[in-house]
């Protein structure tokens, strides 16, 4: 090379095809066998899964339901009639008695539904369940339960007592009561006053050092007596 003649840039090839024919040709080819194969593809038989007899019918057998209630005397959609017993129990023990019941019927998981122990039903406690020899096998054993009555009772028989009633009904001025909840429970005291509307009444302690009127909730106190409003 002479000097003061410019050098030129070597070509530099970029690589690609300088047949521009060439890459439209192998797309052509590679769509051409592309169809091949489907057109193979759609006529042959190819198998399907099978599935045996045996395993058809495991799979439509639904699964056993989980029994709720061994114990419950009816079927789903039947109603279940009301049988209710008398046990017959030692004077002032029935809330007790009431309690040692339900705690026997849940340690035993007897079919005991409901106990109740009205309060104007003095030596008697209610229990709800389908047949009489499990009230039976619940009062095993319960000290101050005496015996169950024989025969159930209709729940006509029982309807007023499920009946709400004021906390005061039966609470009079001048009867002996006992505190059973609070802060002065166990203590014994006379009805000064009683507030119908408000359900709560008014005592006086008798072990108090000085007479100091005392509000209360009709329900936190028991009626021992009725002397003194009976003798006035």
């Amino acid at each position: 090379m002479n000097e003061g003649e410019e050098q030129k840039p070597a070509d530099v090839t970029s690589g690609e095809d300088e047949n521009p024919a060439s890459g439209s040709t192998q797309y052509d080819d590679q769509r051409e066998l592309g169809e091949k194969t489907d057109s193979v593809l759609d006529g042959a038989d190819i198998p399907k899964p099978t599935i045996s007899d045996d395993e058809m019918g495991a799979a439509a057998t639904p699964m056993p339901k989980e029994k709720v209630c061994e114990s419950t005397p009816w079927s789903e959609g039947e109603e279940s009639e009301i049988f209710i017993y008398a046990v017959k129990t030692t004077a002032n023990q029935e809330r007790a008695v009431a309690g040692l019941i339900e705690q026997s019927a849940r340690r035993g998981k007897l079919d005991v539904r409901a106990i109740l122990a009205p309060d104007e039903l003095k030596g008697y406690v209610l229990v709800e369940s389908p047949a009489p020899e499990i009230v039976d096998q619940a009062i095993q054993g319960i000290r101050n339960a005496k015996t169950m009555v024989r025969g159930a009772m209709p729940l006509e028989e029982v309807a007023h007592f499920l009946k709400p009633k004021p906390t005061v009904t039966g609470i009079t001025e001048g009867c002996i009561v006992e505190l059973i909840a609070g802060p002065f429970k166990g203590e014994k005291a006379r009805v000064k006053m009683v507030d119908k509307t408000h359900e709560e009444i008014t005592v006086e302690l008798f072990d108090a050092m000085v007479p100091i009127p005392v509000t209360v909730r009709g329900d936190n106190v028991r009626v021992l007596s009725k002397e003194e409003t009976e003798g006035s």
